[in-house]
């Protein structure tokens, strides 16, 4: 990290004025040292949110309508994450700038920034008060989600950890998360395996991470090794299952990617389940509904179904 990094800094204000179809008007600025960056363009935050994990050319100077290049933009801002320091090259518009931004105090700011105008964003498929059109009040929980997982993961694992792990590390991780696709479903999951201490699995739903955790207790208790995630809330109603209802996903297991990276990091350096969870058996489900039968070929069987929503379509 530079003795003197830029200053990073992000506002998104409610104003009193109202446009002339009475439509309430927004401050929206990135700052860097203190001035503006973005005087004539919008802020993609798909973008800015993206680059705060990610290394890569991002579009986050945009035009009003989401196309960079409706605003004569045709080349995004290159990222690049070194350790603690995430480095900015701009080129477009004109002058050529580089700023080195401490990542935390980055993530911090755009996480406390989406924070502070949460109640002004329904859930939804409805466009969002501020910010390019097309964005979602979907789309700004997503960035809240992983704003919070940055920050969280700066607080409590430090990135460094991961690079213990085979063939990952901390942005890997991150981007792999990011990039589960819930269309596939159970093809798609995220594994990650230790030789001899057994495996922890994410999947995504439309809903959140469901996160499954298998354990080797050796050849004495062969079926309490299995067990899903999920939060010590009344369970709630069911709202996934394979098709053969072998697995099930209740509303109460559906999880943030914050807390995700919790159970990753819990089961790579303790392999112990944390306690602030709730764990259900999944093996016990199976050996209910079909006794006899090994838990370990079952497992694998149902892991190979699609998965259903319980109002009886399949995952969009």
């Amino acid at each position: 990290m530079r003795n003197h990094p830029d200053k990073f800094s992000l506002v998104i204000q409610p104003l009193d004025e109202c446009d002339k179809d009475g439509k309430r008007q927004w401050r929206e600025q990135i700052l860097v040292n203190d001035d503006v960056l973005n005087t004539k363009y919008c802020i993609d935050y798909d973008a800015l949110v993206k680059s705060l994990t990610e290394s890569g050319e991002f579009s986050i100077l945009t035009c009003g309508c989401s196309v960079a290049e409706c605003a004569g933009l045709y080349e995004g801002i290159h990222v690049k994450h070194d350790d603690d320091e995430v480095r900015w090259l701009i080129t477009q518009p004109e002058p050529i700038r580089r700023y080195y931004f401490d990542i935390a105090k980055c993530r911090q700011a755009v996480n406390d920034a989406l924070t502070g105008v949460k109640k002004f964003v329904k859930k939804g498929h409805g466009e969002i008060p501020f910010g390019p059109a097309t964005f979602t009040g979907n789309d700004f929980y997503r960035w809240l989600a992983v704003a919070n997982a940055a920050v969280r993961s700066e607080m409590k694992i430090c990135p460094q950890d991961f690079m213990f792990w085979p063939i990952y590390n901390f942005q890997r991780l991150v981007s792999d998360l990011l990039h589960l696709d819930h269309k596939v479903s159970y093809r798609h999951w995220l594994i990650l395996k230790r030789e001899t201490d057994g495996l922890v699995q994410v999947a995504k739903s439309p809903r959140g991470y469901v996160v499954e955790w298998r354990q080797d207790f050796g050849s004495q208790r062969p079926h309490h090794g299995l067990a899903k995630a999920g939060y010590k809330i009344k369970r709630g109603a069911l709202v996934y299952q394979s098709k053969a209802g072998l697995f099930k996903t209740y509303e109460s297991e559906l999880l943030s990617i914050g807390d995700v990276f919790e159970l990753l990091h819990a089961f790579w350096h303790k392999q112990a389940r944390p306690t602030k969870f709730l764990w259900r058996s999944l093996a016990v489900d199976l050996r209910k509904q079909q006794a006899g039968e090994d838990p370990k070929t079952l497992t694998e069987t149902a892991n190979c179904e699609p998965w259903t929503e319980i109002s009886g379509r399949k995952m969009p």
